[in-house]
């Protein structure tokens, strides 16, 4: 069974630790940048991530996917608590029926319980999920462009 909770970040992650190559190899644009989180500046923003866990309660509580968000008022509208997702993964032998938008579903909630007003959400290209998103109400606000320089 799958099980959602939120949970600090200095208690998961040397467990999502082990899903960070997996999700870098599936998602990540830029493989000629090697994939080195900083987990120490991580740390230092403790008080200001939200991390939803995904759990499978059959395996042992193992951790199968996990969202971390920044949540903090937004600099341009300071009385705007405002989530700002850094990440979000869910193991691929998860994927089958509704775990995923379960996992956003229980972010929704989780990150409304504290007063957030607002999520910005982003999906690749080279794996959209926009359609998803759509379905859970959220709209396409903007485009974000990278160059390798």
């Amino acid at each position: 069974m799958i099980v959602f909770g939120v949970e600090k970040y200095e208690d998961v992650i040397d467990e999502m630790k082990v899903y960070y190559p997996l999700h870098y190899d599936e998602l990540a644009s830029n493989h000629e940048i090697e994939l080195d989180p900083d987990y120490e500046a991580y740390l230092k923003l403790k008080d200001f991530l939200h991390v939803v866990t995904v759990r499978d309660s059959d395996c042992d509580n193992k951790l199968v996917g996990y969202h971390i968000s920044i949540v903090m008022p937004h600099l341009h509208y300071r009385k705007s608590l405002t989530a700002h997702t850094d990440i979000y993964y869910l193991h691929k032998d998860y994927r089958k029926g509704l775990a995923g938008i379960n996992m956003l579903k229980y972010m929704e909630k989780s990150v409304k319980e504290i007063g957030v007003e607002r999520i910005y959400m982003m999906t690749k290209t080279n794996l959209n999920r926009g359609k998803i998103l759509d379905r859970l109400g959220y709209s396409e606000k903007e485009h974000i462009y990278t160059k390798m320089i």
